[in-house]
């Protein structure tokens, strides 16, 4: 009962999931694609097998000996393939999977989805019950391998569940590395609005998600949204990443409807030649379409909670970006201290502690009048009126905030705010 199976164990999600489990001590095997995959896995202490996920003997093999199958390998968008690779790889190879599966004796899968089989909903947010709406290949032929998984965890020759998630991001990731760079370098533009909702979920996050689904017992075929702890509009979370790298927010929109000719126009005269079209119809979608999941099920059942506020995964992406010198940005300050301070509701100081003035190095004649976050231009998980109600309604409330130094620099904290009394909030802080 110790020993998993992981499908895709070479791409990013099923990397970090390889990495979650050999942590909590399972035994892994993992299933890649290219050798040099295989050696990094070894090197790890996983066990690795080098196959193809269409092949039912590299399945049979792969499956020999496991207690439970983390199903994450899938064939995403790419350049240049047929439509039947697609099939092939996202539904044929599903159905393959379960069968050896339940020939040898695998108790347990959980099938990694995508939030992708709603893509076209118009009225988020997105729940378990929504109706399927895919919006392109990828996602029709993703959809049909979770309609197999579903048929198969039906008759009751294996237990387990399916989990459809939010944009998955992370540290490393080279697909939205693109979006951070030209925010970076002040070249990214909005193609409509920017109002549409983007919901993300960070690997590390999604990795535990399909531990806990595999830890439950009870689940034979149960469905799950996972997604992170806020939704925001485009505009609002490209703004938040220009505002962490000291750079102007993105301005300039574009129409619509003259970027989807294009993008179709782009899409024929490519196709044919296997290249990768400079614009396409499905990134003119992610200006457009509204990615939004209500998560309650998850928490309910999985007891799934994003382990850090999106302030905290954007600092660890552009951290993983700048040592990696894929986005030429000084890098964030990294600040050590713990600081008190006791403010009333409508933000003046009442006390000022010795802590708060090493911390964030400005006097209490400074900050009097005003709590610290206009001083220091703070960047809130939440808006603060948010955040205010929910200390007046639980009495508690912990997050990340990122704040802004007299010398520039950018430093985030930790902070706890506490009700004490009927207008004062003790807020302490600890600085990451």
């Amino acid at each position: 009962m110790n020993k998993y199976l992981v499908t895709g164990a070479g791409g990013f999600t099923g990397s970090y999931l390889v990495d979650a489990l050999m942590k909590k001590g399972y035994q892994v095997r993992a299933l890649v694609r290219k050798e040099e995959q295989a050696s990094s896995l070894r090197a790890k202490g996983a066990e690795a097998i080098v196959g193809d996920i269409k092949s039912e003997d590299n399945l049979k093999r792969a499956t020999e000996g496991i207690y439970g199958v983390f199903h994450i390998a899938a064939l995403f968008r790419q350049a240049g393939l047929p439509d039947s690779e697609y099939i092939a790889v996202n539904r044929d190879a599903v159905d393959t999977l379960f069968k050896v599966s339940v020939e040898n004796g695998v108790k347990r899968i959980v099938h990694c989805s995508t939030g992708g089989v709603h893509s076209g909903v118009k009225n988020p947010p997105i729940t378990e019950e929504t109706p399927y709406y895919p919006g392109d290949l990828y996602q029709d032929s993703k959809l049909q391998g979770e309609l197999i998984a579903q048929d198969w965890f039906k008759s009751g020759k294996v237990k387990g569940a399916i989990i459809r998630p939010a944009m998955v991001y992370g540290p490393g990731d080279e697909r939205i590395g693109k979006l951070f760079r030209m925010i970076s370098k002040e070249r990214f533009f909005y193609i409509g609005d920017g109002k549409a909702e983007v919901h993300w979920i960070d690997v590390r996050d999604l990795a535990q998600s399909f531990i806990l689904a595999m830890d439950n017992e009870a689940l034979a075929g149960d469905i799950f949204v996972i997604a992170g702890d806020r939704v925001f509009t485009l505009k609002e979370f490209c703004s938040l990443v220009a505002c962490l790298l000291n750079v102007r927010p993105p301005w300039i929109h574009i129409p619509v409807v003259p970027m989807k000719a294009l993008g179709l126009l782009c899409e024929i005269l490519c196709k044919p030649f296997g290249i990768e079209p400079p614009i396409y119809r499905r990134r003119v979608d992610f200006f457009t379409k509204r990615r939004w999941f209500d998560t309650s099920k998850a928490k309910k059942i999985l007891g799934f909670t994003p382990s850090q506020t999106i302030l905290g995964e954007l600092r660890d992406i552009l951290e993983s970006y700048i040592e990696a010198n894929l986005i030429d940005a000084p890098k964030l300050k990294k600040k050590y201290g713990k600081a008190t301070i006791i403010r009333d509701l409508d933000g003046n100081i009442i006390e000022w502690h010795e802590d708060a003035q090493r911390l964030y190095e400005i006097s209490p004649e400074m900050a009097k009048g005003r709590i610290t976050h206009s001083l220091f231009n703070t960047i809130f998980p939440n808006p603060l009126e948010e955040i205010n109600q929910r200390v007046l309604k639980t009495k508690k409330w912990v997050g990340e905030l990122v704040h802004t130094n007299p010398k520039e620099e950018k430093f985030f904290v930790k902070s706890t705010w506490e009700l004490i009394g009927d207008n004062r909030i003790k807020e302490f802080n600890q600085a990451s």
